[in-house]
């Protein structure tokens, strides 16, 4: 499998209100998160972590949206 870079394509959709959060920007202008894109052996893993805006109060769950993988739908959202 390959790990596409996920700065353009990575989002979270809040299906309550039909809205994409796209990553978060930092100073420069480039999209907060880490991992580099690549080849991903059978039997490896990666592990990456990705930055967005929080979805309004109202929304209790999403679904994460990357490129080429599976979307990981009905993501609970907590108050801390």
């Amino acid at each position: 499998m390959y790990w596409y870079d996920p700065h353009k394509n990575a989002y979270l959709m809040d299906e309550a209100n039909q809205k994409k959060h796209f990553l978060l920007k930092d100073a420069h202008g480039e999209s907060i998160y880490s991992g580099e894109p690549g080849n991903i052996a059978p039997t490896t893993s990666v592990v990456s972590w990705f930055k967005f805006p929080a979805p309004p109060p109202e929304v209790k769950e999403v679904a994460i949206i990357l490129p080429r993988c599976t979307p990981c739908e009905d993501i609970p959202i907590e108050d801390k």
